[in-house]
């Protein structure tokens, strides 16, 4: 964080494409230990409920002086970017850059760190004005005891020395930013040391003492008929229409053709240029993809004509750059287009997946009655028994006890269901109610999952207890972390917030019109 002493002014994005890097500064070092600057200070509070969780960060910087920028309000409070020491948004945002290095000319990265140090501020304003209505104040005892801490040698012992080292006008700054947080800080300390009875405790862990055990199976469009996946394939024949292929993706049509010229001049190979600029997942294979359907890429393009300019191309071409949903891709046709025969298993799995998605009203008429006679027979018969005769594959669910709230104390069907069919159909209320109050080896009937049906053989009831003893030895750190994301939902989602940061970041900061 930026020290009071060094008054830097902040940087701000600028539009060339060059690299800058932040200069690292000047610490004082006291006995091996570092002394706390101004910016430690006004930032004392913050990570204790909020978690910094984004990729590191990136950014282009250039000086926009001392104006304040404005990007929006807490209860009519401006939560304001000041290029100020004294200003919390600044020594916010100066933290996030200093603490996270790489690359700083992301568009993605510049939005990460202004954004986290605009929910920062944001969550300060809300908590220091609970202080406030609360009438809480640092004493001077405590603001005087709270800097002696900060100010101490290996042995925990103040450094006079250090402390005395510092200018009046950094003492004053220090005492007026301690006497600024401290208040909040208190606000959070107790929220986060909220106590909670072993009753509390027991009562909690005593929900997920018992579980029950499912069996299950999923009528989807893989148990659509070959003759049938095969008629409809072999009347509508583009969609399946396959080509072997490589890609390159790069942010933007300047890079792109810049590549394509290196490929063109055979300065490099195509997987040699993938590995070292691609933007995509396929980099490390050297953009190899390999076998695509004319329907999995439909989706791609911004320019239905690219498609159809891909698929023409003939083996060894490079095609594009060509706009995609990433960016700007160059393709390299492996093995030119291939019409479908549909006698390979592959073919057949493409007409079904295609079906489930873009046409599941031809399909489902087939699932339902199949779902429906799986159901009739297992229960006549035994649910093995029917998954084995209509060739259908079960699936087995651990013991898990009933979480109707979604508790994150418990287990649920979203972790013991490694398929997760059924807990997809358990996001039915009712259908989810019926799995726990069901007796034990009933059957119960189809439940539709997107294009899918789920019939599920209800299991016994087990001791489940070992799983959630933890809750009882560590229930009050939990409810403690739940009353800390609690209060941080309760300030984003109220209504006294004021949300301009998207509009403000790309017209002030990165100023995104000018860049187009």
């Amino acid at each position: 964080m930026p020290s009071n002493e060094d008054n830097k002014q902040t940087e701000f994005p600028v539009k060339e494409n060059t690299k800058k890097t932040v200069s690292n500064k000047k610490e004082a070092v006291v006995a091996k230990k570092k002394s706390h600057s101004l910016g430690w200070f006004i930032g004392v509070i913050i990570l204790i409920l909020i978690s910094i969780t984004f990729v590191l960060p990136t950014a282009l910087f250039s000086n926009v002086g001392g104006n304040s920028i404005n990007f929006g309000t807490y209860n009519g409070k401006k939560i304001s970017f000041t290029a100020d020491p004294n200003n919390y948004f600044y020594n916010q945002y100066q933290s996030l850059i200093q603490n996270y290095s790489g690359d700083m000319n992301s568009v993605q990265g510049i939005y990460q760190v202004w954004n986290q140090a605009f929910n920062n501020t944001v969550f300060f304003t809300a908590v220091n004005e609970m202080a406030q209505k609360a009438k809480i104040i640092a004493s001077p005892k405590v603001v005087d005891k709270t800097i002696r801490e900060s100010y101490t040698d290996e042995e925990g012992v103040f450094n006079a020395e250090a402390y005395s080292a510092l200018s009046t006008s950094s003492k004053a700054s220090i005492k007026s930013s301690v006497e600024t947080t401290l208040p909040a800080q208190m606000v959070l300390t107790d929220m986060s040391t909220v106590l909670s009875s072993n009753g509390e405790a027991e009562f909690v862990a005593n929900m997920g003492a018992t579980g029950r055990s499912f069996e299950y199976v999923a009528v989807n469009a893989t148990s659509y008929p070959e003759d049938k996946t095969k008629e409809y394939g072999l009347s509508n024949p583009e969609p399946f229409t396959s080509i072997e292929v490589s890609m390159i993706t790069l942010d933007t049509e300047e890079n792109a053709n810049a590549q394509l010229a290196n490929l063109t001049n055979n300065s490099k190979t195509f997987a040699d240029a993938a590995k070292e600029v691609s933007l995509d997942a396929y980099k490390e294979n050297g953009g190899l993809i390999g076998r695509v359907y004319n329907f999995q890429f439909a989706n791609l393009f911004t320019e239905e004509a690219d498609l159809a300019e891909l698929f023409s191309a003939k083996e060894g071409d490079i095609v594009g750059p060509l706009a995609t949903a990433s960016g700007y891709t160059l393709f390299q046709i492996e093995k030119g287009a291939t019409l479908p025969t549909f006698e390979e298993d592959a073919d057949l799995l493409a007409v079904q997946s295609y079906l489930s998605t873009n046409n599941p009203e031809l399909i489902d008429s087939y699932l339902s009655t199949a779902a429906n006679e799986f159901a009739t027979l297992a229960q006549e018969k035994g649910f093995e028994e029917a998954a084995e005769e209509l060739g259908f594959e079960s699936f087995t669910v651990a013991a898990t006890s009933q979480n109707i709230g979604g508790s994150t104390l418990l287990p649920t069907l979203q972790y013991t269901d490694t398929n997760g069919l059924l807990y997809s159909a358990g996001l039915n209320e009712d259908y989810y109610k019926s799995l726990y109050t069901s007796s034990a080896n009933t059957v119960l009937a189809p439940q539709k999952v997107s294009s899918a049906y789920v019939i599920t053989k209800v299991g016994e009831d087990s001791d489940t207890s070992s799983g959630t003893s933890f809750i009882k030895s560590y229930y009050p750190y939990i409810a403690a972390n739940q009353t800390s994301s609690d209060l941080q939902n309760m300030i984003f989602a109220s209504d006294k917030f004021d949300n301009q940061f998207i509009t403000v970041f790309f017209d002030k900061v990165y100023n995104l019109s000018d860049n187009q």
